[in-house]
């Protein structure tokens, strides 16, 4: 994208570069939201069968529980890899 707008930057008004310049954050931050939506949804399920695996009945993100629990970090992303 960086390559197109250099070439592009002789031959375009600036408003025309700009707007394509938008296009292409655009894109993106659209790439960027499906990438994070997928890696999202494989911890979730890698959280779900870890859980499941040592019979727990909730899992909480670490922030809501300052005491207390079983950390389960390291069994998940063993779990991912």
């Amino acid at each position: 994208m960086a390559a197109d707008l250099r070439m592009l930057a002789g031959r375009l008004s600036g408003a025309d570069l700009e707007a394509r310049r938008q296009g292409h954050l655009r894109e993106l931050e659209e790439l960027k939201r499906e990438l994070e939506n997928r890696l999202n949804e494989q911890v979730r399920k890698a959280v779900e069968e870890v859980a499941r695996a040592r019979r727990m009945r909730i899992v909480l993100v670490k922030e809501a529980t300052p005491l207390g629990g079983v950390d389960v970090t390291q069994d998940v992303l063993d779990h991912l890899k």
